[in-house]
């Protein structure tokens, strides 16, 4: 038909058409479709009812009139559609356009079907928008919530939770045009529930954004939670993006922090890169590890090649962790967590940990702290943590070799042991642990000796005994046990059995001096935090008594006639009984008082007249001692050889001759050497 004046109108009544796919689309007896060539603008009009389906398109039917003043209005009813295992419902679409103006429409789609390697049910989105004159489509600005029943994605649940998308203010949410669609949607934050396998699954955010053209979105303050209690597993990023593509979806994330599960381990300063793709989450990048605990147990460790993949409820993860200051390797883990039963386990390998003059055990754990110092040696081991609803436990086994340390008590040499945990995290043993050790030296050096202990946790160590071969006799440590987390005096006592005195001098050097007779004795030393001492320490001669004879250099010089004769009397020393008596710091003063009892001229000695009557005075001589106790056994040393002793004290020797009667009453004046210097 032809219109009058500058309106021409095309119009079709009736219209029915088909293709060869069995697609349709047909309108009722008075239905009605044309366009309007009119100023200032065409326009598409149609009226009655139009049916349509078949050869892949929905079935469904809609209803348009068209009023007087132009305005078109219309209902549309779409059956579901299915295509496979997709499943799409529309709301009643309702259209409306005025002379001059786009068409407007809205509805809302259901979806079900497959997802990312999952599947979602009920996904609920409200569709509202216009048809501009040039093809194009816009969708309507402000916020529209989308919503599901169910959604399940590699384990993962979320059911009956939504989603609030926004646009920027005045702008549509998304626009489709001849050069292709644009839009940016804004998300006032996440909040979705669900489960992860069994473990509840909460997911909160900050805002967010979607560059729907390019498919790349962000978000601020993403915080994940899966489990309960105790072995909740614990993910947040600070900033987290992602952009869609053909193979899955990929981003980046940074100030990221997490835990897993009951493992007592902290991870911050996540960053790196992810990868979604065939129903896997994967993560690479770099994180630092600390301990839980609020005691610390060791410095932050740091990984800068941390790769995780999550999939199917389960997540695998394996880096290598380098102490943070001095970038010293530590170890390598390998941990596997489930997500259905909230079990998992983490492997902990230690290649070779060396500690040298650039890296010590206190750069590694505050534990060592005031208990060892400039150590050279290396660790080796492994352990394994394992964690389920029920708790956490581990174990592990660690070794050293010849490594050499300063403890409190002295220097050792070639600590070798092999150390089984029966709980690694709480740092407990078994019983029955030994440390063998090269030699030992709070003073006088003591060799080959072994320790049996146990760790206890808690900073705690039971020493259930130790031994050493000592001066043909042994150095016996007694059972205790030591707290080194609390301030007070950590003590130990040791027993002196069965010195040989000949033996002693000997190993230690005295080639002046011959000695016979064996000593017993007990030495207390306590440890804190200011070094170690010895608190009454006492070593007696054996029953029988034992000689001291002195055959130095100076005995055969003429020193004059009384040191001549006190020196003839020394080259024989008999004594009954010998009491030695130690007090002071290993590492500082140390008081020595010797007793000696009974002193009379022995096999060899030089006689005359006037020895013979010597003799006959039983003598008591008290000396005391004191001096840093490593220059102890050189103070023993003058002590054993009596030149330094009559050289320092010959006056009151003679006094002592003079005053028979006093001696007699068994109280001679006490030789006193001043305090004995080291010898360098």
């Amino acid at each position: 038909r032809t219109g009058q004046g500058e309106a021409l109108r095309f119009e079709l009544a009736a219209p029915s058409l088909s293709s060869r796919s069995g697609a349709r689309f047909a309108g009722s007896a008075d239905s009605r479709i044309g366009y309007l060539f009119a100023a200032p603008r065409p326009e598409v009009i149609a009226t009655g009812r139009w049916t349509f389906g078949g050869g892949g398109l929905p079935v469904g039917a809609m209803e348009l009139d068209r009023r007087a003043d132009g305005r078109m209005t219309g209902l549309a009813q779409i059956d579901a559609y299915q295509a496979g295992g997709a499943r799409l419902v529309l709301d009643s679409v309702r259209f409306s356009s005025a002379p001059g103006t786009a068409m407007r429409f809205s509805t809302s789609a259901t979806l079900s079907g497959p997802l990312a390697g999952g599947r979602v049910e009920g996904l609920r989105v409200p569709i509202a928008g216009g048809l501009a004159a040039t093809g194009g489509m816009a969708f309507n600005g402000g916020c529209h919530r989308v919503t599901a029943n169910k959604v399940d994605v590699s384990g993962l649940r979320l059911v009956n939770n939504g989603v609030d998308l926004c646009s920027a203010p005045g702008a549509p949410l998304f626009s489709v045009g001849p050069a292709g669609g644009r839009g940016a949607v804004r998300l006032p934050g996440l909040k979705l529930r669900g489960t992860s396998g069994a473990s509840p699954f909460a997911l909160d955010s900050g805002p967010g954004e979607i560059d729907l053209a390019r498919w790349r979105w962000s978000l601020a303050n993403a915080d994940v939670r899966i489990g309960a209690g105790d072995s909740v597993t614990h993910f947040a990023a600070g900033r987290l993006s992602g952009v869609a593509g053909g193979q899955g979806m990929a981003g980046t994330l940074a100030d990221a922090q997490g835990k897993i599960g009951a493992v007592p381990l902290d991870m911050s300063e996540i960053a790196g890169n992810w990868r979604w793709a065939d129903g896997a989450l994967t993560l690479d990048g770099g994180l630092v590890l600390t301990d839980a605990a609020a005691d610390k147990r060791f410095a932050p460790l740091i990984s800068r090649d941390a790769h995780l993949r999550f999939a199917d409820g389960v997540i695998d993860a394996r880096a290598g962790f380098d102490e943070r200051e001095s970038g010293r390797k530590i170890l390598d883990t390998v941990i596997r967590h489930r997500f259905a039963d909230s079990s998992g386990a983490a492997d902990l390998i230690v290649k070779e940990l060396r500690f040298d003059d650039n890296f010590q055990p206190e750069q590694l754990t505050t534990l060592a702290q005031g208990v060892v110092a400039n150590v050279q040696g290396s660790v080796v081991g492994d352990g394994r943590i394992e964690w389920n609803a029920d708790g956490v436990t581990s174990r592990g086994t660690f070794a050293t070799a010849n490594t050499d340390l300063a403890a409190a008590f002295g220097p050792v040499t070639g600590l070798t042991s092999t150390l089984t945990f029966d709980d690694l995290l709480g740092l407990h043993s078994a019983p029955g642990q030994t440390v063998a050790l090269n030699e030992v030296n709070p003073g006088i050096p003591v060799v080959d000796g072994k320790i049996d202990y146990q760790l206890l946790g808690g900073n705690r160590v039971r020493i259930e005994g130790g031994r050493w071969p000592f001066a043909g006799g042994e150095l016996l440590l007694h059972p205790a046990t030591l707290d080194f987390s609390a301030t007070q005096p950590r003590r130990l006592m040791f027993d002196v059995v069965g010195v040989d005195a000949a033996v002693f001098l000997q190993q230690f050097g005295f080639e002046n001096i011959n000695a016979t007779g064996k000593f017993d004795g007990t030495l207390p030393v306590e440890f804190d935090g200011l070094g170690g001492r010895v608190v009454n320490g006492r070593i007696d001669a054996r029953d029988g008594g034992g000689t001291l004879a002195y055959v130095g250099e100076l005995s055969n010089h003429n020193l004059g006639t009384m040191a001549n004769f006190a020196f003839g009397a020394l080259r024989s020393l008999k004594y009954d009984d010998l009491t030695i008596v130690l007090n002071g710091n290993l590492d500082g003063e140390m008081v020595t008082e010797i007793r000696f009892g009974g002193i009379g001229k022995g096999v060899g000695a030089k006689r005359n007249f006037l020895v013979d009557q010597v003799a006959k005075i039983p003598l008591i001589f008290n000396i005391r001692v004191e001096g840093p106790f490593r220059g102890l056994i050189f103070s023993a040393k003058s002590f054993y050889d009596p030149s330094v002793l009559v050289e320092q004290n010959l006056s009151q020797l003679l006094q002592a001759q003079r005053d028979a009667e006093a001696a007699a009453a068994a109280k001679a004046a006490p030789v006193q050497p001043p305090a004995s210097e080291p010898v360098q």
